[in-house]
């Protein structure tokens, strides 16, 4: 009878899987690729915390001609303008037509140390379920829920702001229940604003924290790097978790109402993440 069960539900997520494609991990990041108009591949990058998707000036220009002008030289000299992408494939999924901005993208290229060719946001992920399994590096599109999986598991209301995209849901930090954002693009583990430090009783995490050489502005560094007791999300537990810790806004007042922090690729390694977008829900699982 439970074998019987298990298959038949097996079965369902199977006849619901729409695409399942590898990805790169530059960075703790998700480079897929895609085809546009049948052309490419090219590389796109999955941002759960952008808007509208993006695709790279240069390209957009070769592909079709932009309405407004061409694309100015050198990165980030050019203002948005929009370039809806069509008849974009990825694995097999297919969608006609992807709101997008062009832009110069030379600098994000050289965060990641690759180049990419867009970055695909919520204008391409509205109304989709994406699974995203950090352990096995591969990204799914189903069109219904799928089905449960690992020994750890736990569904969240996801709430996506109209002004902010980037997925929220509810977590506990060092045993405090808060609002995260979940940010694919993210390369950091865990951020912290500065002024929900107290609130979360890692006054004294924050002060052994050294600070992030790889910020500053004249000498200043404004966030800090150190370690969290515990980040919980249902059963799951991350002990000992890597964190940058905002300074900016230590001391400062805080709304609970609004999100604490981000979590980002780095601390996920080995789990499924599945964004649930028609439904509004977020699922871990390990």
């Amino acid at each position: 009878m439970l074998a019987g069960a298990a298959l038949h539900a097996e079965a369902r997520a199977a006849s619901s899987l729409v695409a399942d494609v590898g990805f790169l991990s530059p960075g703790h990041r998700i480079v897929v690729k895609v085809t546009l108009s049948g052309k490419g591949p090219f590389a796109m990058l999955l941002d759960t915390g952008t808007d509208r998707s993006i695709i790279d000036a240069t390209l957009a220009h070769r592909l079709r001609a932009l309405s407004d002008a061409t694309p100015g030289p050198g990165a980030g000299t050019m203002p948005p303008r929009g370039w809806d992408m069509r008849d974009l494939r990825l694995g097999h999924l297919r969608a006609d037509s992807v709101a997008a901005e062009a832009l110069e993208l030379g600098r994000i290229s050289a965060r990641l140390g690759m180049h990419v060719d867009g970055v695909l946001g919520y204008s391409f992920l509205v109304d989709r379920i994406v699974q995203i399994d950090y352990g096995r590096h591969r990204l799914r599109f189903f069109r219904g829920s799928p089905s449960w999986s690992g020994s750890e598991s736990v569904e969240e209301e996801m709430t996506v702001d109209p002004s902010d995209p980037t997925p929220r849901f509810a977590a506990r930090v060092n045993r405090r229940e808060v609002l995260l954002l979940f940010d694919s693009a993210s390369s950091h583990p865990l951020t912290l604003l500065g002024a929900a430090i107290p609130f979360l009783g890692l006054k004294a995490a924050f002060e052994a924290a050294r600070p992030d050489s790889a910020a500053g502005d004249g000498g200043r560094d404004p966030r800090r790097v150190g370690r969290v007791p515990v980040v919980e999300i249902g059963p799951i537990r991350l002990t000992d978790a890597p964190c940058v810790f905002g300074a900016e806004s230590y001391g400062e007042s805080w709304d609970r109402k609004t999100a604490a922090g981000t979590i980002g690729g780095a601390l996920l390694d080995g789990l499924i993440v599945t964004l649930d977008y028609s439904r509004g829900s977020i699922r871990f699982e390990r």
